[in-house]
């Protein structure tokens, strides 16, 4: 790939992240506490950033995009509890991601590996593969891929996950169809 559709790529994720206002201490603090496998209390992630109940839910409440369970407990946030096509064991931990490309940069930005294993929204075949923070290891198949779209119209906007409606997901080569996965959680 060209330096300058890597450039374009990386742009796009960045303004991807800065538009839903997810490069904040708040979101940071939420996946790592997800990663422990629990659902995330709003009064817990308030205790850990040493900010007010209120402001925290304000800023929750901002995000539609949140999953939460029965007790009003965050359970997911690009990681999440949620059972979805693509798995991330961590440690001894069984965690699913909204979409492949999550599957691929949680590790890195959380400093651990991950086993994933991906269902193929094309084929149904199980994609498998090792995901540490230097490197992607045993992918199998081995032809297997991620498909971002860039929306060059919307000046680089970066459309990943299937629940924003988008087309993504490991897949095989020159798949392009949309997962979309159902979910059995209520949104705020």
């Amino acid at each position: 790939m060209q330096q300058t559709q890597l450039e374009a790529i990386a742009q796009a994720v960045c303004k991807r992240q800065e538009r839903y206002q997810r490069t904040t201490q708040l979101f940071d603090q939420l996946i790592r506490l997800l990663v422990q496998g629990q659902p995330v209390a709003p009064e817990l992630l308030a205790s850990r950033l040493h900010r007010n109940l209120d402001e925290v839910l304000e800023i929750l409440r901002a995000h539609p995009e949140l999953e939460y369970d029965e007790q009003g407990n965050l359970v997911g946030s690009g990681l999440t509890l949620v059972p979805t096509a693509h798995q991330l064991q961590v440690e001894q931990r069984t965690l699913f991601a909204w979409c492949a490309f999550d599957t691929l940069t949680y590790p890195v930005e959380l400093h651990l590996s991950a086993q994933v294993t991906s269902c193929c929204p094309v084929t149904g075949s199980s994609i498998h593969l090792t995901v540490t923070p230097e490197q992607v290891l045993g992918l199998e198949p081995a032809e297997a891929q991620v498909s971002l779209v860039v929306d060059v119209a919307a000046r680089g906007a970066l459309t990943m996950c299937g629940r924003m409606s988008a087309t993504t997901g490991i897949s095989l080569l020159h798949a392009r169809q949309l997962y979309s996965g159902k979910r059995r959680i209520k949104r705020r």
